[in-house]
């Protein structure tokens, strides 16, 4: 077996994890990389197989055992990622609401919230990218949105129904 290959595809994903789920959080490059790993690397496993290349076999199959985990761990740091922007909503929809109640209207910014009702405005998300949440305002209508399946599917909260809705 080549340690070289293996090592390379070892840096490859975990670059891959880094960046899509940590810097973007979309988690697509992730299963398309697998997904192309798998299928490619079945074939040459069945390539390998049908020549009696034990090694070639065992080499394939380690480098798509490497992404399998790879796909897991961008998978669950999404789903991490989404259930804390929830969370962290949550917690900016309650600090909104006492200063509603206190002050009888909505904060026109998030930061009119930092000391009294939170110490910070927290992020939505611990990615680089798609990370903060955005607040928007007009003269009938309060919005608390984030990206919650980066660049287009927004997980948006409406102060006037009390609902959440998505867009795409």
């Amino acid at each position: 077996m080549n340690p070289h290959a293996l090592r390379r595809t070892i840096i490859i994903a975990v670059c891959l994890y880094v960046f899509d789920g940590l810097v973007v959080g979309q988690g697509v490059i992730g299963a398309l990389v697998f997904l192309v790993a798998f299928l490619a690397g079945g074939i040459r496993i069945l390539i390998a197989a049908h020549r009696k290349d034990h090694t070639l076999v065992r080499l394939h199959a380690a480098r798509i055992g490497v992404y399998f985990p790879m796909a897991v761990a961008i998978v669950g740091t999404l789903y991490v990622n989404n259930r804390i922007a929830k969370y962290q909503a949550e917690r900016l929809i309650a600090a909104c609401r006492q200063c509603e109640t206190k002050y009888h209207r909505l904060p026109d910014r998030l930061p009119e919230l930092v000391p009294e009702f939170l110490p910070g405005v927290p992020r939505a998300k611990y990615t680089v990218m798609y990370g903060d949440f955005t607040y928007l305002t007009s003269e009938k209508s309060y919005r608390l949105y984030y990206v919650a399946f980066p660049p287009l599917t927004r997980a948006i909260y409406s102060f006037e129904s009390g609902r959440w809705s998505t867009f795409i």
